[in-house]
């Protein structure tokens, strides 16, 4: 692994992190934007089906906002926790077509599309990368790296109970579908009046 580098945990719990941050801040905009997509599906699509939709959809866009995000600051939320950030290897910014590509190579071979369970395999093949050659596929085809800042064990840590902490409220969220349906409903229609 180059020196300064990231390691693949710090990198797992600031992806998880900033994927799950990123969901709850564009799903409801999306939603208020296109209304006949909330429509006939519920926010955690208890259908398989209407939940692959959702997933296909939203990633894309996801890791558009996260490159856009990583071009302007080299840096995101789930990365300044663990503090780390996204650079070239000459240690500039990345221009927003090169984080573009960059997300898009990880979408496909790090998120595997985001596709449930299957993605796993994504997170495997991301970590073999890092502890075998100390690099991702998708940081070498864009010459960049995500760099070491001021990592620790203890930021590491924190990011880890954060991205868990995440993932329960999405759970505990999934019960409760018909709630957050009816409170998209009603933003939705309520900028319609303005």
């Amino acid at each position: 692994m180059e020196k300064n580098t990231a390691s693949a945990w710090t990198r797992l719990w600031a992806r998880l992190i900033d994927t799950i941050l990123y969901a709850y801040a564009i799903i409801p905009i999306v939603f208020i934007a296109f209304p006949p997509l909330l429509a006939g599906s519920s926010i955690t699509a208890p259908d398989p089906g209407g939940m692959l939709f959702l997933i296909l959809l939203f990633v894309p866009i996801i890791m558009l906002v996260d490159a856009i995000i990583i071009a302007q600051f080299g840096t995101t939320i789930g990365k300044w926790i663990v503090g780390t950030y996204v650079a070239t290897t000459d240690h500039s910014n990345l221009t927003t077509l090169a984080a573009i590509k960059r997300n898009f190579d990880l979408y496909v071979r790090g998120l595997v599309l985001g596709l449930p369970i299957i993605s796993l395999l994504g997170y495997f093949y991301a970590y073999y990368s890092i502890k075998k050659w100390g690099i991702t596929p998708w940081d070498r085809s864009s010459d960049s790296r995500v760099y070491d800042r001021r990592c620790s064990q203890m930021r590491t840590a924190l990011a880890a109970v954060i991205a868990i902490a995440l993932q329960i409220i999405n759970i505990i969220g999934s019960f409760v579908p018909d709630l957050v349906k009816s409170i998209i409903s009603f933003l939705a229609k309520a900028l319609e009046i303005f």
